[in-house]
């Protein structure tokens, strides 16, 4: 018993502290300290601050990059620069933070959290979350809902916040998180940097997808 209760205490301190007890906008919202529009290196501070050392980062084009390959250049895969997504964690927990790319370099547009160890108290669990973010704004049995509350992932556009209590209803299979953060317009506003530049370096209107 007292092994459950100190590490139901160490994830929750890990996760949730401090604990403002008014929720913010979704857009100051974070998960371990890291928010939205970070940089890779920002990332990695905090997570480095948290006791993560085991930082896989993954590569993918930079803006410059894409523009060139928007452009019908070749870009070989082995020249990417930029980060595309960094993964850490530990027995318990798991954390992947998702990047896009602007003229200003890699920045988050989702963080996904996923609790993996036993023995998670997960009243206990909910209790941090609403004392961290305040109410949802909409419930939908144990999906719970903060700013941007359309059902699906590809119809939000703007910031949200989705804690669901219980991730092994969606088809019997665990989802990517149990708490994801994250920010459609940011990849929507890069893409489009990404063919106005395309446009601009060819003289010719390109589409944008």
């Amino acid at each position: 018993m007292k092994r459950h209760a100190v590490l139901v205490l160490a994830i929750t301190v890990g996760l949730f502290s401090p604990a403002p007890l008014v929720a913010a906008d979704v857009d100051g919202f974070d998960i371990l300290g890291i928010q939205l529009a970070m940089s890779p290196d920002e990332v990695e501070t905090r997570a480095r601050a948290k006791g993560f050392d085991d930082i896989v980062t993954g590569t993918g084009p930079s803006f410059e990059q894409l523009v060139a390959m928007r452009s019908r250049e070749r870009v070989l895969s082995q020249d990417f620069v930029s980060a595309r997504f960094m993964k850490f964690g530990n027995d318990r927990e798991v954390v992947e933070v998702f990047f896009v790319q602007t003229q200003a370099g890699s920045q988050v547009s989702q963080i996904a959290y996923r609790f993996v160890g036993s023995g998670v108290n997960l009243d206990q669990m909910t209790y941090q979350v609403l004392e961290k973010y305040g109410q949802p704004d909409l419930q939908r049995g144990d999906q719970w809902m903060w700013g941007d509350t359309a059902e699906y992932v590809q119809q939000r556009k703007g910031p949200y916040l989705e804690f669901d209590r219980d991730p092994m209803r969606i088809f019997g299979r665990q989802p990517l998180s149990n708490l994801t953060l994250g920010d459609p317009s940011l990849k929507a506003t890069a893409d489009d940097a990404v063919a106005q530049a395309a446009s601009e370096r060819t003289g010719r209107e390109l589409p944008r997808f």
